[in-house]
């Protein structure tokens, strides 16, 4: 079985939904429930939401795969497009939309232009959102909705309202265990240098440069205190169990308090 951040028909759900049938997965309501419930075996993997464009990645899940040792074993590209949904065939009809929080942060300045004034209600999930145009209501409402949600007979009246397009959306499988067969071209790693000072990401990744080995992107943890240890995340092009990969690696471990890989998995 597989858990997934809930509620049922999340993203996160859609995201694990790409691999796994409904009948696999598991809902659960927050973070620290998901990895509790791996950690004591109730499931083999995780399914979790990993970085969008916006809010950049997240932190908190590296944290916990770092600390628990566990490994991203897959990577998961969503597209999400948003539209506006109604009984109605136009926009000028619609007095009220429901959305969640999400979708009007995606979306909050198309739903401007469009409607104008309106009233805007938060819900939960995109389902409670369609739920609410089949109450019965004097005010004409309308939906903001993605494209995974079935719509049955209502109207896409607006559609692809998110104010940038370009704000892609990743989830990531966590496993106990490294996977390393396949083809994976992607090795995540986390270190931390032996000491703090100027120039030691630099000696880490020249190991990589030398070797030829793209580095694709590179976050360090904030540090709230002078003596807190620097963790240096870094995303690399190539299997763990390249050859030039190991090589670098073997001397970054002699650089470095620790390393951990944090996963080895194919990325588009």
């Amino acid at each position: 079985m597989i858990g997934y951040l809930g509620p049922e028909r999340s993203y996160t759900f859609f995201a694990a939904s790409t691999f796994y049938v409904a009948d696999e997965l598991i809902p659960y309501n927050n973070i620290g429930r998901l990895f509790y419930a791996l950690s004591h075996d109730e499931v083999k993997g995780i399914v979790v939401p990993f970085e969008n464009m916006k809010e950049g990645t997240s932190f908190d899940i590296l944290g916990r795969i770092r600390k628990n040792h566990y490994h991203i074993s897959r990577e998961i590209i969503l597209e999400i497009v948003l539209s506006i949904v109604s009984k109605e065939n136009s926009i000028d009809d619609i007095d009220q939309i429901f959305a969640t929080g999400h979708s009007i942060n995606e979306s909050y300045n198309t739903l401007k232009k469009e409607l104008g004034k309106y009233q805007r209600f938060e819900v939960k999930t995109d389902k409670i959102a369609l739920e609410k145009l089949n109450e019965e209501s004097e005010v004409t409402r309308g939906a903001v909705l993605s494209n995974h949600q079935e719509l049955g007979a209502y109207n896409v009246v607006v559609n692809n309202i998110r104010d940038t397009l370009e704000n892609t959306h990743k989830y990531v499988l966590i496993t106990k265990s490294l996977e390393v067969n396949g083809f994976h071209n992607r090795t995540l790693i986390a270190c931390s240098p032996k000491e703090n000072k100027v120039g030691s990401l630099y000696d880490i990744l020249h190991e990589f440069v030398l070797r030829g080995v793209s580095v694709d992107k590179i976050l360090s943890n904030p540090v709230r205190k002078k003596d807190d240890d620097i963790i240096f995340y870094i995303d690399l092009e190539g299997n763990i169990e390249d050859k030039l990969i190991i090589e670098a690696m073997e001397i970054i471990k002699i650089k470095s308090k620790f390393v951990s890989i944090l996963g080895s998995y194919f990325s588009k």
